[in-house]
């Protein structure tokens, strides 16, 4: 059984935290097809949409404040999330050099 070098185990997290990162981009642009189909149908929840439990379905006004709500939110996170992934890699490129110590 080879033992890997702690270096390497590191460099192997932050590659599967990029990876776990970057797999919830596709939930928020689900998100914000949600909240875009909602502004222009008037309601919220938009019609196809799948519910755990019986939704109250709202219109008007409440539905497009509800609905542009959910598009902010659906945008700040998208952002912060390709955020959060560049910088895993591209500030610790240390951490991708496979057999080499972390430490000076």
């Amino acid at each position: 059984m080879e033992i890997i070098n702690p270096s390497d185990r590191l460099s192997l997290l932050i590659y599967l935290l990029a990876v776990v990162t970057l797999c919830m981009v596709p939930a928020w642009l689900y998100v914000i097809h949600v909240a875009k189909k909602s502004l222009r149908e008037g309601r919220f929840p938009p019609s196809g949409t799948k519910a755990l439990a019986k939704a109250k379905i709202v219109h008007g006004d409440k539905a497009e404040r509800t609905a542009r709500l959910v598009l902010f939110l659906g945008y700040v996170l998208l952002i912060l999330t390709l955020t959060t992934a560049w910088y895993i890699l591209f500030f610790f490129p240390e951490a991708f050099t496979f057999n080499d110590p972390m430490v000076n």
